[in-house]
């Protein structure tokens, strides 16, 4: 009987500690921002992973239809992107922190998770003079002390309410018609610019700026999503 309780204490621990790290609403280790305000139809696009090639073309596109945007920076992409980051800055959108070289972060030191964080806010401080304060951790996994750590340096934690599967198939119809069955007041929407070929989300862009639109959604940065 007692390894039977010690088999369910411990897998439940598990479910516990998985749910909590990983789930995009879960508060269990700390406040995350997934959403906005359900009253007003506004959506928040996202983008992780970037700065690259297809950050731009993604620019374009934003720029066209006048719509803002929020991009979660890699601080070690803009080592050879600076030029993208200021564009990204200088075009009105929002930029946050995605740690500078994209680990697992709870399964690395407290002092690592702390210098991923401050490095990352530096260089964006360094580069386009800006206090950032969003951070979505990578893969969206965290804990405590990836909470705590950002909290320590003014930032507020940001999940998704919807994350499209860009970061795995390459199918432009299927990347655009996922984001548009999420569509709700609210919505914080997750995409990727970088990490990868994002050509296909570059060819789902318009569809779902489009598809946005025609429902009368507004897509803005995340500040005025959460003002």
């Amino acid at each position: 009987m007692k390894i039977v309780i010690w088999v369910f204490v411990t897998i439940s621990l598990i479910v516990i500690i998985l749910y909590g790290s990983s789930f995009p609403f879960s508060q269990i280790f700390g406040k995350v921002v997934y959403e906005g305000d359900r009253q007003t139809k506004n959506i928040a696009l996202t983008f992780d992973d970037g700065p690259s090639e297809y950050t731009i073309t993604v620019l374009d596109l934003l720029k066209k239809e006048k719509v803002k945007a929020t991009f979660f920076i890699i601080g070690k992409n803009v080592e050879e992107n600076e030029d993208i980051l200021k564009r990204i800055h200088s075009e009105g959108h929002d930029i946050g922190i995605h740690s500078y070289t994209h680990p697992v972060m709870p399964f690395i030191s407290n002092k690592r998770i702390d210098k991923e964080i401050k490095d990352t806010k530096d260089l964006l401080k360094q580069t386009v003079d800006m206090d950032v304060v969003y951070f979505r951790p990578p893969y969206g996994i965290r804990d405590w002390r990836v909470i705590g750590s950002a909290r320590k340096h003014g930032l507020r934690t940001v999940t998704w309410t919807h994350i499209a599967p860009d970061y795995k198939v390459q199918d432009s119809e299927r990347i655009a018609q996922g984001v548009i069955h999420s569509f709700r007041n609210g919505a914080i929407i997750t995409m990727h610019d970088g990490g990868g070929n994002r050509q296909a989300t570059v060819n789902a862009l318009p569809l779902i700026i489009k598809e946005a639109q025609n429902q009368g959604y507004q897509l803005v940065s995340l500040t005025e999503l959460l003002s």
